[in-house]
């Protein structure tokens, strides 16, 4: 099931990244400028529905990202690159420090 599994058990294992994605995906086109808040809390008000119903939910935070997300983690992926450059040259331009021992 993509949206999570589930188990007649003690509990329920949800995938919970899944939800997460489909939450936000639903608030906001642009993931720049998402209301966190807002998934928070439908990914609650979800646990919460699923509690009243008498399941006991597992929220499970591993696996693989969706693929809807590959575009974002290339931009970070490019962002640390750009960053780790930047880092480096501004390291390359500090001159050397002698100390003097006292």
């Amino acid at each position: 099931m993509s949206t999570g599994t589930f188990r007649a058990s003690d509990g329920s294992s949800i995938a919970a990244y899944i939800w997460l994605w489909q939450f936000a995906s639903k608030c906001q086109a642009s993931l720049e400028q998402l209301d966190y808040s807002e998934v928070l809390h439908l990914f609650l008000n979800r646990l919460r529905r699923l509690l009243a119903a008498g399941i006991h939910p597992i929220p499970v935070f591993d696996g693989a990202s969706p693929q809807g997300k590959d575009a974002e983690h290339q931009r970070r992926r490019d962002r640390k690159l750009a960053a780790v450059a930047a880092a480096k040259g501004a390291s390359d331009e500090v001159a050397p420090v002698s100390y003097t021992h006292l």
